[in-house]
């Protein structure tokens, strides 16, 4: 191999590991576990006032978080919980179709995990959908979005992304309850 060839390669490796510090850096900035993204304002807070309680509607994960511990059922069960010591009625399938506007709350962790940093990169939300009636078509009816929080970041664990899920359950509830004193 000549000077040229071996110029060529280190001008590749170091422009690969620039790419790779880039990357790093950009996903220690994404590590936030404040909300990226919330419709929570007083208008979106209003859609909560009176609901009589919700369904919890998740998601499968991927096999390979799973398999690294993060579950849908422990999503489920921590969010439950938590909607059960607040206060607020957790419906099942069957209580939630005879519940007027059929709300429910769509719980989702979206996680994708990087071997090569060492972590995970991941988008939680949490929604609150119910019917809607449309102002100029009051007989059509759909299902929307009316309350919703979420984030984006990068955790080099999955507790972070459980921490980072629960934290928007809270703002949910403290929502919810904003509308709906005890």
């Amino acid at each position: 191999m000549g000077k040229r060839e071996a110029w060529i390669i280190l001008i590749f490796m170091v422009l690969a590991l620039a790419q790779l510090i880039f990357m790093i850096l950009v996903l220690t900035e994404l590590r936030s576990l404040e909300p990226a993204f919330a419709q929570d304002d007083e208008i979106s807070r209003q859609t909560l006032r009176g609901l009589q309680g919700v369904q919890v509607v998740m998601e499968p994960l991927r096999p390979e978080i799973k398999g690294d511990g993060l579950t849908v059922d422990g999503l489920r069960t921590n969010t439950e919980k938590k909607f059960e010591i607040a206060g607020i009625k957790v419906l099942s399938e069957t209580e939630n179709q005879m519940t007027p506007g059929k709300p429910y709350i769509y719980v989702h962790s979206n996680v994708s995990k990087y071997r090569y940093l060492l972590g995970y990169i991941y988008t939680n939300r949490v929604e609150l959908v119910q019917d809607v009636y449309l102002v100029r078509a009051f007989k059509i009816k759909a299902g929307a979005v009316t309350w919703s929080i979420s984030t984006t970041g990068f955790a080099p664990k999955l507790e972070d992304i459980r921490t980072s899920m629960e934290d928007l359950v809270d703002n949910f509830i403290r929502a919810y309850l904003s509308v709906n004193p005890k």
